[in-house]
């Protein structure tokens, strides 16, 4: 069995999901074909938050932790022993917050595990802030390292990625090129320097209304901090100021417009990515070639797949199952908070020769048990 955690902004609550990934595309839990429209499955624990707004939900599996962004009171909510969470009014066990968090407005999570001589860490994309927080991930030869596993209240992070003070969209000050980020990857090689951070942004151009074209990467992350250039990036070509909002220029290859939530396979080294604004997954694969050797000049790179489906209105939150036989993922879970719900694609049918595949979601969850904005999501692929 594997649990789907769902952090939902317009709920304010967690619904939790007992996911199977070998159930058929097409049939229940009893065999019963499975109706066009959301089926009413009902989440097996419904936790309420005390706050409201809930964005990103990262999982530490091995602990059994959940941690959960709270965008308006810029907030971490950290849930021990997750698998046993019960009853709509469960209050978190530790609340991260205050102005020593350098929190504002968190969005997307991502946890990575105690490594060998290293604690574990929590990265946070904070969208007003412009900045990555890290919280935890230092050596454990340090006096007091910080380990994000017992944080608690207002302290300060152990890195800061971003350039505080400055306008965010002028890149002579803003070396980092973060404005507005929203989704967060990693991938975590057993190399510390080439370990990569992803994040999803909007572009660092005063014109919202023509941002939203870019992912940054930051290879050796765990040593990054302030005002650092991004190691490479996915950037498509703008589109003309004479154009109206949503207009992508035709020569854009990326086809990137407001990418929300990241995740990375990396087994297969592939970045999946929540194009809210086209309505569409993209799955880039090579990135990681990219980033830490060729770093091509040409950062129009066009996605290897892009998934699309009637059900993809407004894809917010991304997590994926990988199987315990170490040939990467085999689902990749969408939430998507247009449609208001969550949807499992099987991910070994998309094809090297169709770059447009037509895949048929499983229906997780819909708004037939009242599921509104779901935005981040989590997975236990083990509980």
């Amino acid at each position: 069995a594997s649990t789907a955690y769902v952090a939902s902004f317009g709920l304010h609550a967690i619904p939790i999901f007992d996911v199977d990934p070998d159930k058929d595309a097409h049939k229940d839990a009893q065999n019963n074909d499975v109706p066009a429209a959301p089926p009413n499955t009902p989440p097996i624990r419904l936790l309420m938050s005390p706050m409201q707004g809930l964005t990103g939900a990262a999982l530490d599996p091995v602990n059994d932790r959940l941690y959960v962004a709270v965008f308006h009171s810029n907030l971490i909510l950290v849930y021990d022993k997750a698998s046993e969470l019960t009853g709509p009014h469960r209050l978190p066990d530790r609340i991260i917050g205050g102005p020593l968090t350098k929190l504002d407005h968190p969005v997307h999570l991502v946890f990575s595990p105690a490594r060998a001589g290293h604690t574990a860490a929590l990265f946070v994309a904070n969208q007003s802030g412009h900045s990555v927080s890290r919280f935890g991930g230092e050596p454990l030869s340090k006096t007091t390292p910080q380990d994000v596993e017992t944080l608690d209240g207002d302290v300060v992070p152990s890195r800061v990625i971003g350039a505080e003070g400055t306008d965010p969209f002028d890149l002579t000050e803003n070396h980092t090129e973060l404005a507005y980020p929203t989704g967060i990857a990693l991938d975590e090689a057993n190399d510390e320097a080439n370990s990569v951070l992803y994040v999803s942004n909007r572009d660092a151009t005063a014109f919202e209304d023509f941002a939203g074209r870019t992912i940054l990467a930051f290879a050796n992350v765990f040593g990054v901090s302030g005002n650092a250039p991004p190691t490479w990036k996915i950037e498509g070509d703008p589109p003309p100021l004479s154009t109206y909002s949503g207009t992508s220029n035709p020569t854009d290859q990326t086809t990137l417009q407001r990418p929300a939530a990241l995740y990375y396979d990396s087994v297969l080294d592939r970045l999946y990515v929540a194009n809210r604004g086209r309505r569409t997954v993209l799955v880039f694969t090579g990135i990681r070639d990219r980033v830490l050797t060729t770093r091509p000049a040409d950062h129009d790179v066009p996605p290897t797949w892009t998934i699309t489906n009637a059900y993809l209105n407004a894809p917010t939150g991304l997590t994926g199952y990988a199987p315990s036989d170490g040939a990467g993922l085999s689902e990749i879970y969408v939430a998507d908070a247009g449609t208001n719900v969550v949807l499992a694609f099987k991910i070994d049918a998309l094809d090297a020769t169709d770059s447009t595949p037509t895949l048929t979601p499983r229906i997780i969850a819909g708004t037939s048990i009242g599921l509104f904005q779901p935005f981040g999501l989590a997975l236990d692929p083990s509980r």
